[in-house]
């Protein structure tokens, strides 16, 4: 029952109960009758101006009632701020190659795995306080997610540049950026994915395309200004840098669906879609083998150079595995809108991403490893484009977005806090091998996990579709 037809229905409930009331009688001033007082006062105004509240009221309403737009300048100006948003979540993320192999030099005593869990935590962080910022965004507070996210991941850029020792950066880098990305990031793309329908993959794809811009600008920055300024002062500009798009993201974001009441932080009734929950079963498979290149790529090329090399080969390999995902989220996400549909074009890429982590363990040069990152950055970036389109694409109604996608980026959320660190332990048992071969393991069983999950899609869509092979999906 809509809010003007609930007024009505009071109206004339109240009309019936005063024409029941006995000659000489007061009505009562409650929620059943009128108040004569009132009354009096609402026929004293102008009719133009009760004509304009009810007109008003009734756009309002009508504004957040309305389908996506699908385009227009308020459209694309959600997916510019997210644009910027993503840049300072995913794009300072997926920097952390860099950030591995010079926590390593600082810290000697700590081992591959150890450092890894800064980053993993960080991940882990960012999708796992999902349900609660998701809860939070359904219910009206998009601002001040927007405003403690936003405090605390320049709390947490400020205080790396200040750490000396692993604790320190722990809670910096991987603990405090981590929780101001799980409040920034989910709601955000929520926001997004509710202003457009036939177009939600390119816009979906060009938000996610700040990751790459991020993944460029960051290592960029470091690469030239650390030689110069250190450490300290290069994190600190970085910060800068965040706060402006920071800024930029908080002026042109704006929510567009009305808030509900909460109703819990968990939507059992996904439960009930079995094929919904393989998806995601197979997503968090996926999850534990694609951000470990990100991670280890910067080490894997230090062994390649030849000893106290000062080469920027390995920044410049975590610049050129972003960029490649630039093109990697557009033409992915532009397939799914027009041709296959998301869930059809993420199985592929899925299976694709097994073998190009399987191609890994035979780089053993720097030119094949540009190959490799080239390859793989294309591949992961249309995986983690591909993904928040086929699960929102399967949520309805459009108010369900951020509790039901909150759920499922939580429980993906710990494959990334395990998937490197796991990766980085199994390293640690091929530690006496020669170069690169000390990667062995734990390529291979990157390559296993993503083959998991392209089987357990591929049954999942099965099921969505009732078995049929040409279906858009």
């Amino acid at each position: 029952m809509t809010w003007n037809n609930f007024t009505l229905q009071v109206t004339e409930d109240s009309h019936s109960d005063n024409d029941r009331t006995p000659v000489g009688s007061q009505a009562p001033s409650s929620f059943g009758g009128r108040d004569p007082d009132l009354e009096n006062a609402r026929d004293k105004l102008p009719a133009s101006v009760v004509e304009e509240n009810h007109d008003s009221h009734n756009i309002c309403q009508a504004s957040h009632d309305l389908p996506p737009p699908d385009g227009g300048l308020t459209a694309w100006l959600q997916v510019l701020g997210a644009h910027a948003l993503v840049m300072v979540t995913w794009g300072y993320s997926t920097s952390f190659g860099f950030f591995q192999a010079h926590y390593l030099s600082l810290l000697p005593s700590s081992t591959p795995s150890a450092i890894s869990w800064i980053g993993s935590m960080q991940l882990f962080c960012l999708l796992f306080v999902g349900t609660f910022s998701g809860i939070a965004l359904d219910v009206g507070y998009f601002r001040w997610l927007m405003a403690i996210g936003s405090i605390l991941l320049l709390l947490g850029i400020f205080m790396t540049s200040l750490a000396t020792s692993y604790y320190q950066l722990f809670l910096a880098h991987g603990v405090c950026v981590g929780l101001a990305n799980g409040c920034l990031f989910v709601p955000t793309s929520a926001v997004v994915t509710s202003y457009f329908t036939t177009r939600r993959g390119i816009a979906i794809g060009l938000m996610a395309c700040g990751a790459g811009t991020g993944g460029i600008l960051f290592p960029a920055i470091i690469l030239k200004l650390l030689p110069r300024l250190g450490f300290p002062t290069t994190i600190r500009i970085l910060g800068c840098v965040v706060a402006f798009l920071l800024c930029v993201a908080a002026c042109l974001i704006r929510p567009r669906i009305r808030p509900r009441r909460a109703k819990g932080f968990i939507d059992k009734t996904v439960f009930r879609d079995s094929s919904f929950c393989l998806f995601a079963l197979g997503m968090f498979f996926l999850y534990l083998a694609l951000i470990t290149p990100f991670y280890y790529i910067s080490m894997y090329a230090r062994l390649l150079l030849p000893p106290r090399s000062t080469s920027s080969t390995p920044t410049t390999l975590i610049m050129v595995m972003n960029a490649a995902g630039i093109p990697g989220r557009l033409i992915s996400a532009r397939i799914a809108d027009k041709i296959t549909g998301p869930f059809n074009s993420l199985i592929p890429f899925a299976f694709l991403s097994s073998i190009i982590l399987f191609g890994w363990i035979g780089v053993k040069s720097v030119p094949g490893l540009f190959v490799f990152v080239v390859f793989y950055g294309y591949t992961a970036a249309a995986i983690l484009a591909l993904f928040p389109y086929t699960m929102n694409s399967r949520i309805t109604p459009l108010n369900r977005l951020g509790v039901v996608s909150g759920m499922v980026y939580t429980f993906v959320s710990f494959a990334l806090l395990i998937g490197t660190p796991i990766a980085g332990g199994l390293q640690q048992l091929d530690a006496d091998k020669p170069g690169v071969e000390i990667f062995r393991n734990a390529q291979i069983f990157s390559g296993c996990m993503a083959l998991v999950a392209g089987v357990l899609m591929t049954i999942a869509r099965m099921m969505m579709t009732n078995g049929k092979l040409i279906m858009w999906i």
